[in-house]
C-alpha cells in the first residue's frame, strides 16, 4: 500500500483487514507495521494505508505502547511508542487537507474505539471527536455527534459497543462479496486449491456480489487501467491484473441472473428482462450477458431430396445478414457531465475487421480540478480488451488539459455482436470522490 497508493482497491483492503482480524497471534505484529507505516509516510499515504493503518490502530491500538504487544518477530524492527503518540498520529491524519469524508469516519471510529483501549487518553481523545461535531462532510458530522452522545449519555454501554471485532468466516466472506484470494498460477502447489474454487464458481456467480467491477458485469470480462502509471504492463495500474485476482466471472450462472446482478448493482433500468421471461426485451445487449448457454440451432434448410441422388452436394446456407461496410475511423462522445468530458477515436486495423483501437480524451470544463482520476472498464466474454497506462491523473480545471489513454478492443463475433462496452470513473473533485458509470453503445455499425 505504500508503494501502490490509489492503485489498491478497496475490496483488496478489505480482504487484508478480514485476514488480520481473523489472524489472532498477528495482531500486535500487524498494528506496529501498519503504525510504523502511516508514521513514515503520513504525508503521502493513499486513502488504502489511512484506511487499514487506522483500522488496526483502533482495533488494536492498546498493544502499540512499548511492551504491550507481545514479543517482535524475527527481523521485526522495535517501535518506541507511548498512547500519547498513539492518539497524536490520528490527530494528524484528520489534519490533512482534502481527506476523503470515508477515511475521516475510520479515523473516527478508530479514536472513539481507542477511548476503551487508553484509558489515559480519553480526554484527548473525546476532543478530538467533539471538534469534529461541526465538520462541513455531512457523514462525518453524524458520526462524531453519534460518538459524542454515546461518552456522554452512554458511557455505562460504550465498553460493551466498542469491543474488538469478531473473527469473520473467511469463505462466507468471499462468497458474500464476490472477492477472493489471489489466484493461484496454473502448475503450482495451489492447483488443487484453484481447481477446486473455479467447480465452485458457478453456484457464486449467482449471488450479488460486493466487487463493483466484476458484478457489473455479472458474466463478462473485465480490464482495469489506473491512469498515469506507465510501471504497468497490459491492464494500467490498480486493476485486477496487477493484484493477481481474475476478473472474470465464472460461467454456468443463466442469463437472468447475470443481468440481475447488474441491475442490482447500477439501478439504471439499462437492461430489461430475459428473453424467456419477456419476448419484447431490448435489443442484442443482452447477448452480452446470456452467453452463457449454447446458441440456439439455425433453422433448418429445405434441400432437394434427388440432390444426393444425383451426386452434387447440398445447397451451402447463406449469410442471414450481410456484414456492414468497416469504417475506417469515427469520434463519439462517451459522456459530458458535470464539467467531465470523455470522448472517443476509434480505428481500424487494417486487415483486422474485429480490432478496433481507441484513443480516450478526458477532459474537464468545471471549475475544479479533478484528481486521483481512475478509468475501469468492461467488454462481453466475446470481446477482449487490453488498456494502455494513461498520461496523467489529474483534469485540470476550466479545460486547461487533457488526459488521454489507448484501449485495444477485439470483437471474435465482430459482423455477429455489436461492440459494447461499460466505463467506471472514479476520481476525487474538490477533496469528495466521486464514481460514474456509464454504457457505451453508440460505435457506429462496423465497429
Amino acid at each position: 500500500m505504500v508503494q501502490a497508493g490509489a492503485h489498491v482497491r478497496e475490496e483488496v483492503v478489505n480482504s487484508l483487514i478480514v485476514l488480520i482480524t481473523n489472524a489472532e497471534d498477528l495482531h500486535g505484529y500487524a498494528v506496529r507495521r501498519m503504525y510504523a507505516a502511516l508514521q513514515q509516510n503520513l504525508g503521502t499515504a493513499d486513502t488504502s494505508l489511512l484506511t487499514a493503518a487506522a483500522w488496526c490502530i483502533g482495533e488494536f491500538g492498546e498493544m502499540l505502547p512499548t511492551g504491550r504487544g507481545g514479543a517482535l518477530l524475527e527481523g521485526e524492527p522495535p517501535v518506541t511508542v507511548s498512547e500519547a503518540d498513539v492518539v497524536l498520529l490520528l490527530e494528524s491524519v484528520l489534519r490533512r487537507t482534502k481527506l476523503p469524508a470515508a477515511v475521516k469516519e475510520v479515523v473516527l471510529t478508530a479514536a472513539m474505539k481507542l477511548t476503551a483501549r487508553l484509558p489515559t487518553q480519553v480526554a484527548r481523545l473525546a476532543a478530538l471527536v467533539e471538534r469534529n461535531k461541526s465538520s462541513v462532510l455531512l457523514e462525518v458530522q453524524n458520526r462524531s455527534c453519534e460518538y459524542s452522545r454515546m461518552l456522554g449519555a452512554h458511557s455505562d454501554i460504550a465498553p460493551q459497543l466498542l469491543e474488538r471485532m469478531p473473527a469473520l468466516d473467511e469463505q462466507e466472506y468471499y462468497r458474500t462479496t464476490g472477492v477472493g484470494p489471489v489466484a493461484t498460477p496454473s502448475g503450482s502447489a495451489g492447483g488443487a486449491d484453484a481447481a477446486a474454487a473455479a467447480a465452485a464458481a458457478p453456484a457464486a456467480a449467482a449471488v450479488p456480489a460486493g466487487d463493483d467491477l466484476v458484478d457489473l458485469l455479472g458474466g463478462l470480462d473485465a480490464a482495469t487501467a489506473a491512469v498515469g502509471r506507465a510501471s504497468q504492463s497490459g491492464a494500467g495500474g490498480g486493476g485486477l491484473d496487477m493484484l493477481g485476482i481474475t476478473a472474470a466471472v465464472g460461467g454456468g450462472s443463466s442469463g437472468v441472473a447475470a443481468a440481475g446482478a447488474l441491475d442490482d448493482l447500477l439501478s439504471s433500468g439499462l437492461l430489461g428482462p430475459s428473453p424467456a421471461a419477456a419476448p419484447a426485451a431490448a435489443g442484442d445487449i443482452l447477448g452480452m450477458l446470456g452467453d452463457v448457454g449454447p446458441a440456439p440451432a439455425p433453422a433448418a434448410q429445405a434441400v432437394d431430396p434427388l440432390a444426393n441422388l444425383l451426386g452434387s452436394s447440398p445447397p451451402k446456407a447463406a449469410a442471414a445478414v450481410a456484414r456492414p461496410a468497416t469504417p475506417a475511423a469515427a469520434t463519439l462522445s462517451v459522456l459530458d457531465q458535470d464539467g467531465l468530458s470523455v470522448r472517443f477515436a476509434c480505428s481500424k486495423t487494417p486487415g483486422q475487421p474485429g480490432s478496433t483501437d481507441i484513443l480516450a480524451t478526458y477532459s474537464n470544463s468545471g471549475l475544479d480540478t479533478i484528481s486521483d482520476f481512475n478509468l475501469q472498464a468492461a467488454v462481453p466474454k466475446y470481446m477482449q480488451l487490453r488498456l494502455e497506462p494513461a498520461s496523467g491523473t489529474a483534469l485540470p480545471a476550466l479545460g486547461a488539459g487533457s488526459v488521454t489513454q489507448a484501449l485495444h478492443i477485439t470483437n471474435t463475433m465482430h459482423g455477429q455482436k455489436p461492440l459494447v462496452m461499460r466505463l467506471r470513473l472514479n476520481f476525487s473533485r474538490d477533496g469528495q470522490p466521486v464514481v460514474q458509470q456509464v454504457e457505451v453503445n453508440n460505435f457506429p455499425a462496423g465497429f
